[in-house]
């Protein structure tokens, strides 16, 4: 699921309204939404003053300024729908790059669409400069966003809250794992593991519950993402009663590549 997280594979993920935690999603979402819309434009300027330098007028002028605003809403729309604005991505490097590349495609193919069927003129040099050079400072806005949020993560915040399930030494693994690498953006803060309580009193987070405790405990302890890892009670009946008991309820979840094949 993402990809920055050391031995991580998605299974699921489920959306719903109202995630725990998501201020610092919504945050980040904002941001990346303004720059990315303040760099498009940017590109639209540049590319139209290379284009019509001896031929502002003002008819030129309102055409193409609807224009670059309907290419505006369109490549931030195309954007969103290739993921780049999902808070599992941000971080992750070479995946966050791919969403926006795929992004910037989508945009492209859409106004070939829409210029074929409403037999809209645009400007060939107009079109190139614009999604060329948008697309070189968008890489870079998100190569400078990218290294922000990680000094972020590594002072502790903009992180998911992770609720970590398995056996005591796999979830002190992962744990020990996760915090070697806090630009991943998971933190772990508690554990659910399956046996009594006081044989898990050197777990290196608290523990709160057992393993079919999941539910509650992601309540108890504000988690946003559950991270499952090996253990003698993990199968496929368990990793699919977890499943079940997270849908809908907007948490991330996350296995192990041990468990992939289980999953």
């Amino acid at each position: 699921m993402i990809s920055a997280v050391p031995d991580l594979v998605a299974l699921t993920e489920t959306r719903t309204r109202g995630r725990p935690n998501s201020g610092w999603r919504r945050a980040q979402v904002t941001t990346l939404v303004c720059i990315d819309a303040s760099l498009i434009m940017l590109a639209e300027l540049i590319a139209y003053a290379a284009r019509f330098d001896t031929m502002i007028t003002e008819d030129v002028v309102l055409r193409y300024g609807l224009i670059s605003t309907g290419l505006l809403i369109g490549w931030l729309l195309m954007a969103a729908a290739a993921g780049a604005y999902e808070s599992r991505h941000f971080g992750t490097g070479p995946e966050e790059y791919k969403r926006v590349l795929v992004g910037a495609a989508g945009a492209f193919g859409l106004v070939a669409v829409m210029s074929y069927v409403f037999k809209l003129e645009i400007a060939r040099g107009f079109t190139t400069a614009t999604f060329a050079l948008g697309l070189i400072l968008l890489l870079m806005g998100r190569n400078l966003a990218r290294r922000r949020l990680v000094r972020q993560r590594h002072n502790g915040q903009q992180s998911h809250r992770a609720l970590v399930v398995g056996s005591a030494a796999s979830v002190n693994d992962m744990v020990g794992a996760l915090l070697e690498h806090p630009e991943a953006g998971i933190r772990p803060v508690a554990a659910c593991t399956p046996g009594p309580s006081k044989n898990t009193e050197w777990l290196l987070v608290d523990r709160v519950g057992g393993i079919g405790d999941v539910v509650h405990a992601t309540r108890r302890v504000e988690a946003d993402i559950v991270v499952i890892t090996p253990g003698p009670d993990i199968n496929a009946d368990t990793l699919r009663s977890i499943c079940w008991a997270l849908e809908g309820l907007g948490i991330d979840l996350a296995v192990t590549p041990s468990l992939h094949g289980v999953a």
